[in-house]
């Protein structure tokens, strides 16, 4: 993703400010969508997953205190967003079950033991699982959020 880093800074906006790390954000968004139709490597996979591992890490952050969070349609957003996100790790984990599936005849074991297959398929049906029930309580969660309105004041108005 080095060219894409390159080109982010040729565009020059200031990250620092709320506008500059908007813009960066909606281009970076752009070029991962661009990334979804190939062509697809192995270190590529990996690489998408740690960016995932980072976003969330972002999000975190982001969530942590009164500035990342001013509205409540913020959180519905987020809900929103992280539903669609969770919903999507089905198909990962689905693909992952079919892999794993096609190719156990040619997997090695480390322990030697075939029941590694079986282990793992079931660990991925448990992911799969897991995701399903987080989508269901993220979509229980934006539809709570959904008649709640209003902004919190901001300090200063907090001081008043």
């Amino acid at each position: 993703m080095s060219g894409n880093a390159s080109r982010l800074s040729r565009a020059n906006p200031n990250p620092y400010d709320e506008e500059g790390l908007c813009s960066i954000m909606h281009e970076f968004a752009d070029q991962v969508r661009a990334l979804a139709d190939g062509p697809h490597s192995p270190e590529q996979t990996v690489e998408v997953a740690r960016v995932v591992e980072e976003a969330v890490r972002v999000l975190a952050y982001a969530t942590r205190g009164n500035a990342g969070i001013r509205y409540a349609s913020t959180l519905y957003d987020v809900a929103g967003a992280l539903h669609a996100a969770v919903c999507g790790l089905d198909q990962v984990f689905r693909q992952a079950d079919e892999w794993v599936t096609r190719h156990e005849h040619e997997l090695t074991f480390d322990t030697g033991s075939p029941a590694g297959i079986d282990d793992a398929l079931v660990r991925i049906g448990d992911a799969r699982g897991a995701a399903f029930t987080l989508a269901r309580a993220l979509d229980h969660m934006q539809g709570a959020l959904a008649p709640i309105g209003g902004p919190l004041p901001t300090t200063e108005e907090a001081t008043r």
